[in-house]
């Protein structure tokens, strides 16, 4: 029973359990900061632009997402084109499923830093209700790729 188990355990069991913890805890955390490359704390930040360069700081975190960026699959306004109404139409199609404040981070970081203007109104004209047609789908693609 447990008297022959218990007198096989060695009695210095009470030392080895916590020295194997903290030997385990130190190649945690000597993992996390070696690379493969052999470097501490390398340069590369977790954040990669489009460009491919590193942000590693806020500062430079607020600086990207405000750098403007245009769609290539957007055609630009045509002279005279109406902002306003454009804006108007924005206001009053893309508020049926989902508030413009609930999506506007998405929307800037996913799909207007990554030039997907015209998927994400896309996706939105086809939604079941949404009633956009294809040229108010244009009108809301230009507005969104020029003055969001």
């Amino acid at each position: 029973g447990l008297g022959k188990m218990s007198a096989k355990i060695s009695s210095k069991w009470f030392l080895s359990f916590p020295l194997s913890i903290v030997a385990i805890v130190a190649v945690m955390f000597a993992s996390l900061w070696f690379r493969p490359s052999g470097l501490l704390m390398s340069t590369t930040g977790r954040t990669t632009t489009t460009d491919g360069k590193y942000i590693r700081s806020i500062a430079e975190l607020q600086a990207y997402m405000e750098k403007p960026v245009v769609s290539a699959n957007v055609p630009p306004a045509p002279a005279g084109f109406d902002f306003n109404a454009a804006k108007a139409l924005f206001d009053t199609k893309c508020n049926v499923c989902h508030t413009q404040g609930s999506t506007m981070d998405a929307f800037k970081s996913k799909y207007k830093k990554t030039g997907k203007v015209d998927v994400i109104v896309k996706r939105m004209q086809a939604t079941p209700g949404s009633g956009i047609t294809v040229e108010q789908a244009a009108d809301i693609m230009i507005y969104m790729n020029e003055k969001l």
